[in-house]
């Protein structure tokens, strides 16, 4: 008898448009040979994913003293594994359509990460990917059973506690027999993607491991919560910084997201 797992990840590989352009940038673009002109050539035919990469480039994540106007320059600059995030984005957006309150979420994630990458030492290529992707098994799992889902989801208040976060993971692995980090990291490693992005995404709920990345990901998860449903802060989101810090990473972030739901949706 197949596992919920399993059915999961064949109606994604069943699902994903083989003639997709985002589809073909996952085949090729770990592939030693190909660089940013290559990816250029491929991504232009697909305008969204175009658009997505131009808007990037040109964000405040990216600060350059003009605009990026050509393609491959772009792409160069935002780096491929980024670029990488952004495809495996946009084939699950044609898989099955994510809720717009998940997008936003996903995108202040990723923009969070990006903000708070020098703290730890990640990279903020990597970092705003794993925001970006880190609840990637959630839109599997809702196009799977979505009312059954919601109502794993009305078991908690937002922002998730350490206690509310164990809580999310023993209902879905009950229902589901695996865990919405678990099937996401699954669904990078069948991509490709580093094994660092994988780890991150699947320990984004568990405080137990010490990765740069996953650390990274786990403060920028909390301060995005933090931004989507206007709750202050009374102490440090994490121990390396004090208090007025955590506050004006807030205050950032608040300000981005407000200037960039727009980059990605």
């Amino acid at each position: 008898m197949r596992s919920v797992e399993d059915i999961l990840l064949q109606r994604f590989d069943k699902l994903t448009p083989s003639s997709s352009i985002a589809v073909r940038v996952l085949e090729v673009i770990t592939d030693d040979d190909v660089g940013a002109a290559d990816i250029a050539i491929l991504v232009s035919a697909d305008p969204v994913l175009t658009a997505k990469i131009m808007r990037m480039a040109n964000s405040s994540l990216y600060s350059m003293s003009g605009k990026i106007s050509q393609l491959n320059v772009a792409i160069a600059l935002i780096g491929l594994t980024t670029v990488q995030s952004l495809a495996l984005s946009s084939v699950l957006q044609a898989v099955n359509p994510i809720e717009e309150n998940d997008w936003k979420h996903s995108l202040i994630t990723a923009m969070a990460a990006a903000l708070v990458a020098p703290k730890f030492g990640s990279d903020i290529g990597e970092a705003f990917s794993v925001g970006m992707l880190h609840d990637l098994g959630i839109s599997l799992i809702q196009e799977y059973d979505k009312e059954g889902y919601h109502k794993i989801r009305r078991s908690f208040t937002l922002p998730l506690s350490p206690d509310n976060e164990d809580l999310l993971l023993s209902l879905e692995f009950e229902r589901y027999g695996v865990t919405h980090p678990a099937l996401g990291a699954t669904i990078m490693r069948s991509w490709n993607l580093p094994s660092e992005m994988q780890n991150a995404v699947k320990s984004h709920h568990s405080h137990q491991s010490t990765s740069v990345l996953s650390r990274t990901l786990q403060v920028a998860d909390y301060l995005a919560y933090l931004v989507q449903y206007g709750q202050e802060l009374s102490e440090p989101v994490f121990a390396e910084i004090d208090l007025d810090e955590s506050l004006y990473l807030l205050g950032r972030l608040r300000e981005q997201a407000d200037q960039g739901i727009g980059m990605i949706m």
